[in-house]
């Protein structure tokens, strides 16, 4: 490192060190630790589902996730999704939120079924028939989708991979058919666009049509 004079004050100039040091954005203050270094809030299997039910059944959350997997979200990035910001705020860890994946797929498939909603489970579903390669390596999430799709058998049969608590309580959800409810929108806005007062470009453009003939 070479040290040079100053022409104005003729001091020496010494450089600093004032950069980031090498892992330093992987470091916390130990006195204000991010929530999921600390202890999870939920270390039992059923609180954790309960916690999720009550998650996807909410009345703000619930429109919003059928309408993602009505847009073609698959399902496991969706419980993905939910599991790590649960992870992020600290509800559960990364061993719990390996357990949880599974049924809240299935949770998931249960409410979109009852939603009459067409889901898919996880990217690139519509070439599963397509013969992999040898060498390609299949994520562990789509390993665990593939073995719930497996024991559903197919997507029109009953969800049996939760607990029956959870299952009477999907049945007694009173969810409405987010289906319907999109498709009476999109008519409305349908409706509304045709009864809207043309702006000006679209009468000149008129005009100039009729003018012609």
């Amino acid at each position: 490192m070479a040290f040079e004079a100053n022409p104005a004050t003729e001091e020496l100039y010494v450089p600093t060190l004032d950069k980031p040091i090498p892992g330093e954005s992987l470091t916390q203050d130990v006195e204000n630790p991010a929530p999921f270094e600390g202890q999870p809030e939920i270390t039992n299997l059923s609180d954790g589902l309960n916690e999720l039910f009550l998650l996807v059944t909410d009345e703000e959350t619930y429109p919003k996730l059928m309408d993602s997997i009505s847009g073609e979200v698959p399902i496991s990035e969706v419980a993905q999704l939910i599991l790590f910001e649960g992870f992020a705020s600290g509800k559960w860890n990364p061993d719990m939120l390996a357990l949880l994946f599974e049924p809240t797929v299935y949770m998931l498939m249960a409410l979109a079924e009852k939603a009459q909603i067409e889901y898919k489970l996880y990217p690139g579903e519509d070439k599963d028939e397509e013969v992999l390669d040898a060498q390609e390596n299949i994520s562990m999430l789509e390993k665990l989708v593939e073995i719930a799709r497996k024991d559903i058998g197919s997507k029109k049969s009953k969800v049996t991979s939760l607990p029956s608590e959870i299952q009477e309580r999907i049945k007694e959800f009173k969810g409405e058919p987010i289906v319907e409810e999109k498709e009476e929108k999109e008519a409305a806005q349908i409706e509304q666009s045709l009864m809207a007062k043309p702006n000006e470009e679209e009468e000149e453009e008129v005009l100039s049509l009729l003018a012609k003939k």
